[in-house]
C-alpha cells in the first residue's frame, strides 16, 4: 500500500476517535482567529450529533431539538438588539461633546474598543473572529449614526437662530 493511503487511512480511522476523546473540544480551533481552512465535513451523523455545549442559567443544558436552539437564538437576539440600541444613545450623547465633526471619528479609540472586545472574547468563549468582526462593523455602523446625529443637531441647532 503506498504511503499516502497509509496516512489517509489512519486520518480516517483517528479523526473521529481523536473528536470523541476530546469531545467538548473538538471545535476548539474554531475560537481562534483567523478561522482554520478545515475540508468540509462530509459525512451524515444521527441528529442531534455531539453532546449539548450550551449551559442555562438553572444549571440545565440546552438541547433536545433545533426550535429549541432557535428559540434560544431569538431570546439572546432580542436582549442583543435592546443593548444595540443603549448603546446607540450613548453614541447619540457623546456627540454633544465633540468640538466638530472631525472629531467624531477617534481610531484609537475605535482601535481600544476591538482590541477590549478580543481580549473579552478569550474568558467569555467567544470565537475571536466574531468578537472583532461584529465589533468593527458595529463601530463603522455607529459612526455613521454618529455623524448624522452629530449633523442634524448642528442643522438644528442653526435653524433655531
Amino acid at each position: 500500500m503506498p504511503l499516502w493511503k497509509s496516512i489517509f487511512s489512519f486520518c480516517v480511522w483517528a479523526a473521529p476517535a481523536l473528536a470523541a476523546a476530546s469531545n467538548q473540544a473538538f471545535d476548539a480551533v474554531c475560537y481562534g482567529s483567523p478561522l482554520p481552512n478545515i475540508p468540509p465535513a462530509n459525512d451524515t451523523r444521527p441528529i442531534p450529533w455531539g453532546t449539548s455545549g450550551v449551559q442555562l442559567a438553572n444549571g440545565t443544558s440546552c438541547c433536545d431539538s433545533v426550535e429549541e436552539v432557535r428559540a434560544g437564538i431569538r431570546v439572546v437576539d432580542t436582549q442583543i438588539l435592546k443593548l444595540l440600541g443603549e448603546r446607540a444613545e450613548y453614541v447619540k450623547e457623546a456627540g454633544r461633546f465633540k468640538l466638530n465633526r472631525t472629531s467624531v471619528f477617534n481610531q484609537a479609540a475605535n482601535d481600544t474598543v476591538v482590541q477590549r472586545a478580543l481580549n473579552l472574547s478569550k474568558s467569555d468563549h467567544i470565537p475571536e473572529t466574531i468578537a472583532v468582526e461584529v465589533y468593527t462593523k458595529i463601530l463603522e455602523t455607529m459612526l455613521a449614526f454618529e455623524y448624522c446625529s452629530y449633523d442634524s443637531y448642528r442643522h438644528e441647532e442653526r435653524s433655531m437662530s
